[in-house]
């Protein structure tokens, strides 16, 4: 497969065949994820274009979590615990049987574990001082200041490139938000790969935007 130039962006790598693998990977793992807590398969594609959908309009918010593991590990639980609401309120009274029920048998660090596991195979696909930020700050849990000391440099200085390295993630979890999982590549043109990227652009384009600070 020819590289694809399809929103590559500052601190990632070109998106080529052995990149697209892995993209295509994690939206595999989440997927997966989705259809052991689900009783209906069916209802994991929407339940993971609603994650998708949460994480974005957040971060388009500015919303910079301490840890990014954690935080998208609490997003897609509340992604769940809603789409079990939205299911109940289709049938009044009756509750949706689950084979294993996640408020219970998943606890938070399943949901945690999940979203580590995408990230750590995302982490080669970035350039290797975005990566190695990202590992420190949210795989290892390391704090600003140990950051700073391995970095060689200030403490604020840290956290801007932590913000840096933190919104190519975003780009890259963007990417498999429009990966088709009958077809596996970013370009794929089937009405279902077409229809994901059209949610992915409104959730952009209906996200409050950050007010601009002059001289930021």
């Amino acid at each position: 497969m020819a590289k694809l130039d399809m929103m590559n962006g500052a601190g990632l790598k070109p998106v080529d065949d052995a990149v697209a693998t892995v993209i295509a990977e994690c939206r595999r793992d989440l997927l997966r994820f989705l259809r052991q807590q689900l009783s209906d398969a069916i209802e994991a594609p929407e339940a993971l274009q609603d994650f998708f959908v949460r994480a974005f309009g957040s971060a388009a918010q500015e919303r910079h979590p301490e840890n990014l593991r954690a935080w998208l590990g609490r997003v897609l639980q509340t992604t769940l615990i809603e789409h079990d609401r939205r299911q109940s309120a289709r049938v009044p009274g009756e509750l949706p049987f689950r084979p294993t029920i996640y408020t219970a048998v998943a606890p938070e660090e399943e949901f945690d574990a999940v979203v580590c596991t995408c990230l750590y195979k995302l982490l080669p696909t970035l350039k290797p001082e975005y990566a190695e930020i990202v590992w420190q700050a949210d795989l290892v849990g390391a704090s600003r200041e140990r950051i700073a000391a391995l970095l060689g440099t200030t403490v604020n200085n840290a956290g801007v490139r932590l913000h840096r390295a933190r919104r190519a993630v975003r780009r890259r979890l963007e990417q498999a938000c429009v990966t088709c999982p009958a077809h596996g590549f970013l370009n794929c043109v089937c009405e279902y790969a077409s229809t994901t990227r059209g949610v992915e652009r409104s959730a952009e384009d209906t996200a409050p935007r950050p007010a601009v600070v002059a001289g930021a």
